[in-house]
């Protein structure tokens, strides 16, 4: 496509450039979106499992220090990107508690 004026090029309007650069980074992500999500998924679930094996009292340590961690970050006022971080953590560790299968109980004696 060239200018009417002249026999150089048509520059695309900055809009237009930022359109196309989008749509090619869409198709991008939609053809890497369910690897990554695949990834996460397993990474995750290592993660739980690996939490899972862990004794109660290590587990509890984990989510306090984290806790405290968050509200230490709250306290500072800090970026909620660094808020999350420090509470991402007791969340994870709150979940590999939840998923531990329930002990069996033992029958007190009369």
């Amino acid at each position: 496509m060239t200018s009417p004026h002249t026999n150089r090029p048509a520059r695309l309007s900055p809009a237009r450039t930022g359109l196309l650069a989008a749509r090619r980074g869409a198709g991008v992500l939609a053809a890497r979106l369910p690897g990554t999500l695949a990834a996460a998924r397993g990474g995750a679930r290592w993660a739980v499992d690996t939490l899972r094996s862990l004794p109660d009292p290590t587990l509890r340590s984990l989510a306090a220090t984290s806790v405290g961690l968050g509200a230490g970050l709250s306290f500072t006022r800090a970026g909620r990107l660094a808020l999350v971080a420090g509470f991402v953590p007791a969340v994870v560790v709150g979940t590999a508690i939840a998923a531990r299968p329930a002990a069996p109980r033992i029958p007190e004696r009369a």
